[in-house]
């Protein structure tokens, strides 16, 4: 298909487990879903002015639960895990380089997998009826870690982090380079809605791992520990100001496409052997 570089399979690629790849690609569609939602929470804070819903990612899953039965939760917890899984198996694949970009993006991927682990629990927990799962119930936790220097300094470089994250997603965005874990065969019949959806998604998560770097950052800079409450204060924080909410309007339709992007996508993505070039 025009306009896609079709990531060649390597011989170790063949080696993975078909049921295994497409396992992650159940999960790749269902976090599009949590994307969707994600989406729409930060378009929610757009519409107030004010933090009403948060606007986190668990924030996004709290919002699909308000209109989905609670048996479609737990089917969206049980994809969340299957996209865990397959970014665990990217991290740890005994095939391709344990050195230098490879290495880092193990780490990533493993990174990756926790977080989402993390998203499943929360969602399974709201399907329960723990509707505290999803709330950002983290303050005392931050509040603690920011008692000490040394938790100062954690904050600051998870910071530093987040904003690294959000360099890494526009360079995924600008250079197209999503397109590259894309096999051409596997795209739906009209595949040229999915480059377009991907760049705007691409930026889109890149303006808000932005935002949030810059917001824990300053949280440790000036010890405030009770503005360490997460996503959710960052964006709403973002949103109150007159440059903010267009800025959060504009990524809210990012995260929604960047949402289509990992549904429609799904079958086409492959399982990714760390290189070090």
């Amino acid at each position: 298909m025009a306009g896609y570089r079709l990531r060649v399979a390597s011989t170790t690629h063949a080696k993975i487990p078909r049921p295994l790849i497409n396992i992650g690609r159940v999960g790749w569609a269902i976090r599009g879903l949590v994307y969707l939602g994600f989406g729409a929470a930060v378009w929610a804070v757009v519409v107030s002015g004010a933090g009403g819903r948060q606007a986190d990612t668990k924030g996004g899953i709290d919002l699909i639960a308000d209109v989905v039965p609670d048996w479609w939760l737990y089917g969206i917890g049980v994809g969340l895990v299957a996209y865990a899984l397959w970014r665990l198996t990217e991290a740890v694949l005994p095939y391709g380089d344990w050195k230098g970009r490879a290495l880092v993006e193990r780490g990533g991927f493993l990174f990756s997998a926790g977080v989402y682990s993390a998203l499943a629990w929360a969602s399974l927990e709201i399907a329960a009826g723990d509707r505290s799962a999803g709330s950002g119930g983290s303050g005392g936790f931050a509040s603690g870690l920011l008692a000490n220097g040394a938790g100062r300094l954690a904050f600051g470089l998870a910071g530093l982090v987040a904003i690294g994250a959000g360099l890494y997603f526009a360079k995924q965005g600008i250079g197209r380079e999503f397109e590259d874990h894309l096999d051409d065969d596997r795209l739906p019949a009209d595949g040229s809605i999915v480059g377009p959806l991907g760049v705007v998604g691409h930026l889109a998560r890149a303006v808000v791992y932005g935002i949030v770097g810059i917001f824990v950052i300053g949280v440790a800079v000036r010890y405030d520990p009770e503005k360490a409450r997460g996503v959710d204060q960052a964006l709403t924080e973002v949103g109150q100001t007159a440059w903010g909410r267009p800025l959060l309007g504009l990524t809210a339709v990012g995260l929604l496409a960047y949402g289509l992007y990992c549904v429609i996508s799904a079958p086409a993505q492959q399982l990714e052997t760390p290189r070090e070039g």
